[in-house]
């Protein structure tokens, strides 16, 4: 699956849309993850001067500069090619050696034109790793000939586009809503019981006690709670990795 955000042509925006995916890499990476990809930083450099461009490649990779200075009133292309197709190489380094989700700054005009990281995200898509980028409104026609309904549109809030990303890596919910207290966390513990340490599971649920209850279990029992949240249909959701602890263990 490929998530995507707009990116509107406002430098502002742009902005916006790159601040996100950093803060979306670096909390999966909190939870531990395996990303593959790069995500944008600008630094501003003042108001009469463009930004700094670097790309951080995830997965512990360098940060390059992928912008160069022109000198003043120079109109040419500030992207520094060379350092795009170094950043490219690594990220497909880092796919060949496998990953969870991919992340990347965008699909732009060297994407829409076959260059850039196209091969990477045709790459992924290939083996089900699911993509998250932002695409620019200039180039979203050649976005959709090469994303067909494989791309979905996501919202503009950071924990909306987090939430997607948990999503793609959660193939298994236990459905405990009309449940009440102990049985969705006797559910969930089922569940998790049946999995290996670091698969997911959504845990969905109307009880207002599983809002103390499913955080206060993971912690006792050793499981990892990556996300939680409203479904949006009166129900709440957590997403739960199966640690290195059994529950029996832990009660131990």
């Amino acid at each position: 699956m490929l998530g995507y955000l707009v990116q509107t042509t406002a430098k502002d925006g742009a902005g916006r849309a790159d601040a996100l995916l950093v803060a979306v890499a670096d909390r999966l990476a909190a939870a531990g993850v395996d990303l593959a990809g790069a995500v944008q930083i600008n630094t501003d450099r003042g108001e009469n001067s463009p930004c700094d461009m670097d790309l951080r490649v995830l997965g512990d990779g360098p940060v390059l500069r992928i912008s160069q200075n022109l000198g003043g009133g120079a109109e040419g292309c500030r992207l520094d090619t060379g350092a795009l197709e170094t950043a490219v190489g690594l990220v497909g380094a880092r796919l060949d050696a496998g990953a969870e989700l991919v992340i990347l700054n965008k699909f732009g005009k060297h994407e829409a034109a076959g260059r850039g990281f196209r091969t990477a995200i045709a790459q992924a898509l290939e083996a089900d790793v699911p993509v998250l980028l932002a695409v620019p409104a200039s180039v979203m026609p050649a976005f959709q000939a090469f994303a067909g309904d494989l791309a979905v549109p996501l919202g503009s809030g950071e924990d909306a586009v987090f939430g997607w990303c948990v999503d793609q890596l959660t193939a298994r919910t236990v459905d405990a809503r009309d449940l009440l207290c102990p049985l969705p966390v006797l559910r969930l513990r089922k569940r998790l019981e049946q999995l290996s340490p670091g698969e997911r599971v959504r845990l969905e649920a109307t009880d207002a006690a599983a809002v103390i209850d499913v955080p206060h279990f993971c912690a006792q029992s050793g499981h990892v709670l990556l996300a939680e949240g409203e479904t949006g249909d009166g129900a709440r959701y957590w997403i739960v990795a199966r640690g290195q602890m059994t529950p029996a263990l832990a009660a131990g």
